[in-house]
């Protein structure tokens, strides 16, 4: 058995401290789970159907590749490959990037 393997520690989903940096995260949150329906809602309501569909499927996209920004600024490379939500996605991006605790 080789001893000089070293195994990567995996680090846990930070946990935020003070209102402010809870209450950032929870707006990042609110964001990347709900822009889409509020999207296609509004457009439906002001548009007809198929410019709300096309909207929504616009707006999944964006906030697909603002997800994939935001996790790839704050999770450390090693845990790239594995599945977050969109709450531990937030948390991440707000203890790395915004609040300093």
């Amino acid at each position: 058995m080789n001893k000089d393997i070293i195994i990567d520690t995996i680090e846990d989903v930070p946990i935020l401290n003070s209102k402010k940096c809870k209450f950032v995260a929870f707006l990042i949150k609110i964001v990347l789970k709900y822009t889409v329906f509020i999207v296609s809602v509004v457009f439906l309501y002001f548009f007809n159907y198929y410019i709300a569909l096309a909207s929504g499927a616009v707006s999944f996209i964006l906030i697909g590749v603002l997800r994939s920004s935001l996790s790839g600024n704050a999770i450390p490379i090693t845990q790239l490959e594995f599945h977050y939500s969109d709450d531990e996605v937030a948390r991440w991006y707000t203890a790395k990037e915004l609040c300093f605790e």
